[in-house]
Parts: structure tokens; C-alpha cells; sequence
């Protein structure tokens, strides 16, 4: 995602949090909440994959329980999902290539 919004100032990525993936994906989800701005928040988001114990959050994490309800409502089984601007989802890891020929279809079709 990085660098696309890096080469395409006219995609943006709208993150939900929701901690589907592993067991200590609520704690990392918890702490990168808590961080004060969005770039924090990214960075704190990203260090979770190094897989090394989360500091503990100390905010209100309220949104949580909701984004865990946008995933049960829309069936999201997996981390990450994607929705794309004319409705359709991509689920699971995809090629940067991939993704920026699915976003552009994407656009057409809208």
C-alpha cells in the first residue's frame, strides 16, 4: 500500500482495524489505536508483523467491538480484505500490480 499511495496521489486506503488474524492481533490493533496520529498509528500497525510482544494500550479502544461487527455484517473471514470503490473485494495478500490493475477496473466500472 505504501507505495502506491507513494506513486498514485489519487488512491487512498481506508484501514479498519479488526483483529481477525492471529491471537495477539487484538493487542496490536489495542496499541496502534492508541498512538495520537495516523503515521504513528501506521508504523505501531506495521510492527505488529514483527511478531514481538505489544506494549499494553492505555486509550479507549470503543471502535474495536464496532469493527467487529462491520466484519460480521460484510463476512469478513480474513485479514486483509479489501473493498473496492465499485463494491467488489479482494481478500488476502495481493501483488502490488495486482491490485492497482483491480483498483483501476474499479474506477471504470463506477
Amino acid at each position: 500500500m505504501k507505495q502506491i499511495i507513494e506513486e498514485r496521489k489519487d488512491i487512498a486506503f481506508y484501514l479498519i482495524m479488526y483483529p481477525a488474524a492471529h491471537p495477539q492481533a487484538k493487542d496490536a490493533i489495542d496499541y496502534a489505536l492508541c498512538a495520537k496520529t495516523n503515521k504513528e498509528r501506521l508504523e505501531r500497525f506495521e510492527k505488529s508483523f514483527d511478531k514481538k510482544p505489544t506494549p499494553k494500550a492505555e486509550c479507549d479502544k470503543s471502535v474495536v467491538p464496532d469493527n467487529m461487527e462491520f466484519g460480521r455484517k460484510y463476512r469478513i473471514s480474513g485479514t486483509p480484505t479489501m473493498f473496492l470503490q465499485d463494491g467488489s473485494r479482494l481478500g488476502g495478500a495481493v501483488e502490488k500490480d495486482e491490485l492497482l490493475k483491480a483498483i483501476d477496473l474499479s474506477s471504470e466500472k463506477k
